[in-house]
């Protein structure tokens, strides 16, 4: 797993962007950092993440099941009643 999928806070996801952490390297289950973000519901870090161009030219990349960052945000905000809109998650790359 990318050290990103780690972070638990907005202040490690900061910490390892700055020293050059690889914001689109997948897990074993294909699932980006912004996808896993998304699945555990953290704005702050989605939208961190959504900062990086790299992130946003694969916004779109797919899981093993096919989902995307999205889809995983759709599942989460439906659980919480948040809008994906908040960070800008659904806007065009």
């Amino acid at each position: 797993m990318n050290p990103l999928h780690y972070a638990d806070t907005l202040d490690i996801l900061n910490a390892l962007m700055d020293r050059g952490a690889d914001p689109i390297v997948p897990d074993y289950e294909d699932k980006a950092p912004l996808a896993w973000q998304a699945s555990c519901g953290t704005v702050d870090m989605v939208a961190r993440l959504l900062q990086d161009p790299r992130v946003r030219a694969t916004v779109n990349m797919q899981d093993r099941l096919g989902r995307t960052a999205l889809h995983v945000w759709a599942m989460e905000v439906r659980k919480k009643g948040e809008y994906a809109n908040e960070v800008g998650l659904n806007e065009k790359a």
